[in-house]
């Protein structure tokens, strides 16, 4: 399983020209969730964060772990 949400892809032409037999380049956003690692309690993370080497800091959330941002987007 992956800490990681796929949030959209977009495609371009690889030689900035679309044509019918061209090739294309696809750009991936992929994000953390909020609650991933959060220290809100009741979801999970209660000993600490795991992710907290290589993410920002986790992110407070609601009791359903919802929150207004990504905890991180990258794109691939």
């Amino acid at each position: 399983m992956s800490i990681y949400a796929t949030l959209w892809t977009l495609k371009f032409p690889h030689q900035g020209r679309a044509r019918l037999d061209c090739d294309w380049t696809l750009v991936r956003a992929q994000g953390v969730p909020p609650h991933i690692g959060s220290p809100t309690p009741g979801l999970g993370y209660a000993d600490g964060d795991p992710y907290g080497a290589f993410l920002p800091p986790p992110l407070e959330t609601n009791k359903h772990g919802e929150h207004d941002f990504m905890r991180a987007v990258v794109f691939v």
